[in-house]
């Protein structure tokens, strides 16, 4: 079960590198340290830091990935290399601030 994204575990959110809009095109790019910034649909912005980048097969757990500490943290997962299916690419990333909490 994926948690709501900025809510205590794992949300998982799973996006095309190419057609349906290609929304994670460029995920290969995104590095441990980067930020990702993520917006909901009641317009709020939550900034979230990259802490790890892996390419793993399709039949993974994702498990396997939760925080132990259940703190909100996003999933972001793709297929790869671009144009295939052979592989997932999976970007961890844990929750930094909301741009209401910053303000």
């Amino acid at each position: 079960n994926s948690a709501q994204i900025g809510t205590e575990g794992s949300a998982v959110i799973v996006g095309h590198r190419t057609g349906f809009g290609s929304p994670f095109r460029n995920l290969d790019g995104v590095k441990i340290g980067d930020e990702v910034d993520v917006t909901l649909r009641t317009g709020e912005k939550l900034s979230f830091s990259v802490t790890r980048n892996t390419i793993v097969s399709p039949s993974v757990d994702l498990s396997t990935f939760d925080n132990k500490s259940n703190s909100p943290q996003v999933i972001l997962v793709t297929c790869h290399p671009e144009y295939s299916t052979a592989q997932r690419l999976v970007i961890v990333a844990e929750l930094r601030a909301s741009a209401t909490e910053s303000a």
